[in-house]
């Protein structure tokens, strides 16, 4: 995996391995969410993990109104294609973010800070409900989504109001603490570096 990893950060362009290897886990997961770096590859990338047995997933790829760039998740800055795969069956969608309340006026809100320590202290301010704007938006409606293809849902919109729960009640944060709890051989100086990104 680190070799490969190391192949892949020299590709400065989308191709075949970045969908190869997000596919190849050998967990044999049946649900996923899975971003694409085109729009063409949407319905490929759905076909093969439809063969390959996923049960309940979506492919899909955003776009950023007024500009032929976009992303490989749910945009909040434009109309996000994609296909739902769900037993045997696939149907294509769109999301229009501006009909459901999460549309970003500056994607440049959008964009790393190109600092590791200071990108780290705006994810832990946004898992702790302390940030608003195009990143929150983007978090809750591809959380939505992950709600809706794993089941705990109804549909997208219930899964961006389960989103929403679990960042303002505090819920996300605290399994946040539990996943740091869990990955350090010292529980307590794992939290500690967390805590530092809280100040």
């Amino acid at each position: 995996p680190k070799a490969l990893g190391r192949i892949l950060s020299r590709i400065n362009f989308g191709s075949t391995l970045n969908i190869a290897a997000s596919l190849a886990n050998p967990v044999l997961p049946s649900i996923g969410v899975r971003g694409v770096y085109a729009t063409e590859m949407i319905q490929p990338v759905a076909r093969v993990m439809k063969q390959i047995g996923y049960q309940s997933a979506v492919v899909l790829h955003g776009t950023m109104e007024g500009s032929k760039k976009g992303m490989d998740e749910a945009s909040v800055c434009g109309i996000t294609h994609g296909v739902r795969i769900f037993e045997n069956d696939m149907a294509v969608f769109e999301i229009d973010s501006k009909k459901l309340g999460l549309w970003a006026r500056n994607c440049h809100d959008l964009v790393p800070e190109g600092d590791v320590a200071i990108e780290s202290k705006r994810f832990v301010a946004l898992i702790r409900n302390r940030e608003n704007g195009a990143r929150k938006n983007a978090v809750l409606l591809n959380a939505g989504l992950i709600f809706w293809i794993a089941g705990k849902a109804a549909d997208l919109v219930d899964g961006i109001e389960q989103a929403t729960v679990s960042l303002e009640s505090g819920a996300a944060f605290n399994t946040l603490e539990k996943w740091v709890r869990a990955q350090n051989t010292d529980p307590e100086k794992g939290l500690e570096r967390l805590y530092r990104l809280v100040r």
